[in-house]
């Protein structure tokens, strides 16, 4: 006797692991098809608007090298800042002076300052960076629309040749069968003929 509950279950795992086996491969297709943004520079623009949003990215990429640099100097101004603040507040253990004080008040002022500074920096290369993204995505979704344009055209030419294909197998046909007929009517008529002779 077969135990129908092992036969399912072993068609059920198959079918989930061709299944897994599918969706991998697609997802690894999805990762092969993700271009840098310096890729989708190179891209060749398929209109108006698609050249359009390609100059739009090479833009707001500038802006965002600007101000990631802006960033980075930033940041080396706040460690500069923390080393200068370090050195004022031992000097001012050690000494214990009015303008001992007095510089580490300036030191302390200043590595507020570029902290701040470097806080405002960072927001606006993120805020840059989220403006690169966004025209790196219009880029994207320009070539997908054409490939997806594409992939129509040559799904409705293979249709159309299938079509065509069909009619003219099926005219062909239409043909030979008016030819078998006439042959046949006139074979008919001939013999007609010779009887009454």
């Amino acid at each position: 006797m077969v135990d129908n509950k092992k036969a399912t279950t072993r068609k059920s795992a198959i079918k989930k692991s061709s299944t897994k086996k599918t969706a991998t491969k697609k997802r690894a297709a999805k990762k092969k098809t993700t271009l840098s943004n310096e890729e989708l520079l190179a891209v060749t623009p398929v209109n108006k608007a698609h050249a359009r949003s390609i100059s739009a990215l090479a833009k707001a990429i500038r802006k965002s090298e600007r101000a990631a640099n802006a960033s980075a100097v930033a940041a080396e101004k706040v460690a500069a800042a923390k080393d200068k603040l370090a050195q004022a507040k031992a000097n001012a253990k050690a000494k214990k002076t009015a303008a001992a004080k007095k510089s580490l008040a300036r030191a302390a002022a200043g590595y507020d300052k570029a902290r701040v500074t470097l806080s405002e920096k960072v927001v606006v290369s993120r805020a840059a960076l989220a403006v690169t993204n966004e025209a790196a995505s219009e880029v994207k979704a320009g070539i997908a629309k054409e490939q997806a344009k594409q992939t129509a055209i040559a799904a409705f030419a293979v249709k159309w040749e299938k079509q065509y294909d069909r009619k003219v197998k099926a005219a062909a046909k239409a043909k030979e069968k008016a030819k078998k007929a006439a042959a046949k009517k006139a074979s008919a008529r001939r013999k007609g003929s010779k009887k009454t002779v």
